[in-house]
């Protein structure tokens, strides 16, 4: 979730370069101040990531850019933005 909070959007599409040809993966939707699980964490190959519902995501996270064709032929026009060289971190907001 800390990836999702940093990218600054409502619905994200989170993934991470795995290494080995593989993805961390995960789905978020933010509703009010709380963020909700689309799809929960997980391991996945780039071209197996699961399927998700309705348009405006934002993927965010090193795997975009790693796997970028993969990914994007898997969400398409769903994706409003892609923010490749965004990381996660363990910075606190009050």
């Amino acid at each position: 979730m800390a990836l999702a909070e940093a990218s600054g959007a409502a619905k994200v599409v989170a993934c991470l370069d795995a290494r080995m040809g593989e993805v961390y993966y995960a789905a978020y939707i933010k509703e009010a101040t709380t963020w909700h699980s689309v799809i929960e964490p997980g391991l996945y190959k780039p071209d197996a990531v699961l399927a998700i519902e309705g348009n405006g995501w934002v993927g965010a996270g090193s795997g975009w850019q790693v796997y970028a064709e993969d990914l994007s032929r898997a969400y398409g026009s769903q994706l409003q933005a892609v923010q490749p060289a965004l990381l996660p971190t363990a910075k606190c907001n009050p």
